[in-house]
Formats: C-alpha cells, sequence, structure tokens
C-alpha cells in the first residue's frame, strides 16, 4: 500500500536502547527486531540512540514514539553495506536503505553528522530508496556529507531512484517504480542536496 502499512496479522516488534522509555522492550537493537521479524512486521523504536545501519529488502514499517518532543534518533558512526545505483552504478551507502519493498518510516531523526565519509564514493545519504513505494512522515535528515570534500557529487538527505530489476530468471528484468510521499520533514546539513530523484518511474 502507498502508506506501507502492514497486512492483518503482522507483530509490532519494540525496540530500546536502554529500556528506560520502554522498560519491557526485549530489542535494543533496530537489526536484532529485524532479525527476528517476520515479512510485514512493524519495527517500534522507543527514544534513544540506536547508531546502527538498517537495510531492507522486504517490507517493515519503522515507527519511533516521541516521548514528549524527543524522537528516536537513528546515528549511524559507519555505513559498512552499500549497494549499486542504477544510473550509473556508482554504491549509494545510507543510514536507511530500502530496495525493492515498501517504506514507512515516521517520527525518527537521521543523523549522520558523525559518519565520516572517506571519499566521494559510495555516494552518502540519509535515506535511499530503490524502487520503494511507500511513505516518510516527521522525519529529520541530517548530516549527509563528505568532510572537506566540498567537490563530491554525495550528500543527499533523501535518495530515491527507480529503473529496471533483474528478477533473476534466463533474460527476466521488469521496469521497476518508486512512488514515494514526504510529508512533514525538516533537512538540515546535507552537502549536496536534501532531495534527489531519478528515474522516469520515480515519483516524489
Amino acid at each position: 500500500t502507498m502508506g506501507g502499512s502492514a497486512p492483518a496479522g503482522a507483530a509490532s516488534l519494540v525496540v530500546d536502547d536502554d529500556n528506560v522509555e520502554c522498560a519491557s522492550a526485549p530489542y535494543h537493537t533496530i537489526n536484532a527486531a529485524l532479525a527476528a521479524a517476520e515479512p510485514g512486521d512493524d519495527i517500534v523504536l522507543c527514544a534513544g540512540t540506536y547508531a546502527e545501519q538498517v537495510v531492507l529488502s522486504e517490507t517493515h514499517p519503522i515507527h519511533g514514539i516521541p516521548n514528549g518532543f524527543t524522537l528516536p534518533v537513528i546515528a549511524p558512526t559507519s555505513l559498512p553495506r552499500s549497494i549499486p545505483a542504477i544510473a550509473g552504478g556508482n554504491p549509494v551507502a545510507a543510514a536507511i536503505i530500502v530496495s525493492n519493498a515498501g517504506v514507512l518510516v515516521e517520527n525518527v531523526v537521521i543523523d549522520l553528522s558523525g559518519y565520516q565519509a572517506a571519499a566521494c564514493s559510495p555516494i552518502t545519504a540519509g535515506v535511499y530508496l530503490q524502487n520503494a513505494r511507500g511513505t516518510l512522515r516527521n522525519t529529520t535528515l541530517r548530516g549527509a556529507a563528505v568532510p572537506g570534500r566540498p567537490d563530491c557529487d554525495s550528500g543527499v538527505g533523501l535518495l530515491v531512484e527507480s529503473g529496471t530489476i533483474d528478477t533473476g530468471m534466463l533474460g527476466g528484468v521488469k521496469e521497476g517504480r518508486s512512488v514515494v510521499a514526504a510529508r512533514v520533514m525538516t533537512f538540515q546539513g546535507n552537502q549536496r542536496a536534501a532531495i534527489a530523484a531519478f528515474g522516469t518511474k520515480t515519483v516524489v
């Protein structure tokens, strides 16, 4: 669905980095919750700081629970995984990568100011959506940059792309689409752009 909502029967997996805001949360990291998740399960983030990269190839909505005016912060200091961009094949490393899946991210801060990119490639982004459909809402994307390299074509808050998908079958390809709604967004300190979108079947 456009909102990336979970199917009937899906579970909500609660994550709290220190079990202060959500004392009974069984998971302390987003990736621990994802390792236990079934397709369509929601990830519910309590206020805290999560120093990790999130890479999704199936639909797992991520909902932050505000603590007053404080939102959960996803703040990786390293981005070990990247995927090739469709246009040009340059790899993209992002705090959240969603590829060929639905997306819903709401009520979170994604902060890359603690990540020190060493070069112009891979491209650094706060969120990279490749052939994805869904919504980002009440989300801050900040700090995507390559320190000391203002010439780099890198540092994008939200990067959205669509293009041809290899289906894995002999000679089988299909045209992907990205249709993304970004609502009530804040962009701060991203080097190249707040939002960049590529592909003839990309709508933001």
